[in-house]
């Protein structure tokens, strides 16, 4: 979850009730059915090294481990934010950006901030992947136009 304290996000309310929810359980009730939900997104979970899981970052198919394919996500979602701001941007400007935005520690669980060669393990292994995506785009093109 991006804490962010300049745009007011992060803070949840833990007051909501879903009526959806409790509609469906009543039914279940008079069904004779015992049903109890559990909300995992409100949960910390622990990101696997050893699990290996595939995941689509932009439109390239990435297979890894757990930890690794969410921080690519994380950092897919902050290239898009700084992206949207300003489409055209120097990749190494780019690069520069989103490092500082993982440097400065504002997610809740991720990089480790002490370790400059996780973060550029991350970013390099991103950036790769969005090359190949560019290659694999063009070299569509062209199998097209022949």
């Amino acid at each position: 979850m991006l804490l962010d304290p300049n745009k007011n996000e992060g803070d949840i309310s833990d007051t909501y009730d879903s009526r959806t929810a409790e509609i469906f359980s009543v039914i279940l009730n008079s069904l004779g059915f015992d049903v109890e939900f559990t909300d995992s997104d409100s949960e910390l979970s622990y990101w696997d090294t050893d699990k290996y899981v595939t995941r689509k970052i932009g439109d390239t198919s990435f297979l890894g481990s757990e930890y690794t394919a969410n921080m690519l996500e994380r950092i897919d979602e902050i290239a898009k934010e700084y992206l949207s701001d300003k489409s055209i941007m120097d990749k190494g400007e780019l690069v520069d950006l989103v490092r500082d935005k993982l440097m400065a520690g504002q997610y809740l669980m991720g990089v480790d901030t002490s370790d400059p060669n996780e973060i550029e393990a991350l970013l390099g292994l991103y950036f790769d992947l969005k090359e190949n995506e560019k290659k694999i785009k063009e070299a569509e093109k062209e199998e097209v136009t022949s």
